[in-house]
């Protein structure tokens, strides 16, 4: 019992919940999404998808939103469950016993499923309420892996620390301070955590949060500091009561837009006409980059980010090179090199860097 309770908290939320508010949307295409926090404004639809995806929709491309009740939400729920099954190629039996209907999670005949994989599916199953699997698709998951909880830890730790170098190389500040509470709250323990999250990311995280100062090394102080004062004693009286500690929010399904780094590196009338060509390359370069950049996110494109990160961290090698030479042909001819071109390269080194970070748990 004891490994099922840490399993469980080891899930999404933290515990099993009960079958959340959902709803039905049918875009334009004519398939239907089965949605939960879903958000309206004059604009369209913002949600989340029973499958943990966050997205947007404009109201023009809604043909109908349909409010569904608890025993409408299960059976979806439990349908979506089926097609999770397929999709990873485990087997599913059910059986009608005296406690009701069981189901066997397995995997084919000559063919290995991860533990992760069935873990996977319980905590799909804790988000939306299917409590009534869980212990199966445990049981499924600890006969392939005894110390699957220890592994599971290390694996939501990656995959936390690849949704937060994304926000960071995004720009996009509340996330990224969401993410980064998220991870050392939950995550500090692991060896992810300690590999993964060095020095390096902790000054890229202080930049967007702080400013271009922000890994400037601080004098120490050398001060001295006043005496704190004797404490009054107090006389006892009644303790309060202990809190549970409070779960973290999740952050808004919508976020304000980032930042662009898309921009021209701004040059002078006087610039080079070899630095203008370099940095017109890098520039070009440095916006695919970007591009690819937002497609990978892990939580709105959970099958091929890792792909559009790969493409990302090549074209800023190329931008890299270009904005690099650039400024050697400034120190050729004693000129100073302008700021612009000195920020683009250090935001280059540093988006190469939350890429490269992140292609290390994707191999």
């Amino acid at each position: 019992m004891r490994d099922y309770i840490a399993l469980v908290r080891e899930t999404h939320p933290g515990m099993a919940i009960d079958v959340p508010q959902m709803w039905r949307v049918y875009p334009n295409t004519g398939r239907k999404i089965v949605v939960k926090s879903l958000k309206e404004d004059a604009a369209g639809y913002s949600f989340e998808t029973i499958t943990g995806i966050r997205s947007r929709l404009p109201r023009s491309s809604v043909q109908n939103v349909e409010k569904l009740d608890k025993y409408q939400a299960k059976a979806e729920v439990l349908l979506a469950l089926e097609d999770q099954c397929q999709i990873r190629g485990i087997q599913v039996k059910q059986e009608r016993t005296e406690l009701g209907l069981s189901c066997a999670f397995s995997a084919p005949e000559g063919k290995t499923v991860s533990a992760v994989v069935f873990f996977d599916l319980a905590d799909f199953c804790a988000r939306n309420g299917a409590v009534e699997r869980l212990r199966e698709l445990f049981d499924a998951s600890l006969q392939r892996d005894p110390a699957i909880l220890r592994t599971v830890h290390e694996v939501k730790a990656d995959r936390m620390i690849d949704v937060f170098l994304y926000f960071v190389s995004i720009r996009s500040k509340a996330d990224a301070k969401f993410a980064r509470e998220l991870l050392t709250k939950r995550y500090s323990d692991t060896e992810a955590y300690r590999s993964r999250v060095d020095k390096e990311v902790e000054d890229a995280y202080l930049v967007l949060i702080e400013g271009s100062t922000a890994t400037a090394a601080k004098p120490p102080d050398t001060a001295p500091k006043p005496k704190p004062a004797e404490p009054k004693p107090v006389e006892p009286g009644p303790q309060p009561v202990a809190e549970p500690e409070p779960q973290p929010e999740p952050p808004p399904a919508e976020t304000a837009e980032p930042p662009s780094l898309d921009g021209a590196v701004a040059l002078s009338a006087e610039a080079p006409e070899k630095v203008r060509k370099l940095c017109g390359r890098a520039d070009k370069n440095f916006a695919e980059a970007m591009e690819h950049i937002r497609k990978s996110d892990p939580n709105n494109n959970p099958t091929d980010w890792t792909k559009h990160n790969k493409d990302a961290l090549r074209l800023l090698m190329l931008a890299r090179d270009d904005y690099n030479a650039a400024q050697e042909e400034y120190g050729k001819g004693g000129q100073q090199i302008p700021q612009s071109l000195l920020n683009r390269f250090r935001e280059t080194m540093m988006l190469s860097s939350m890429c490269r970070k992140r292609s290390v748990s994707s191999r």
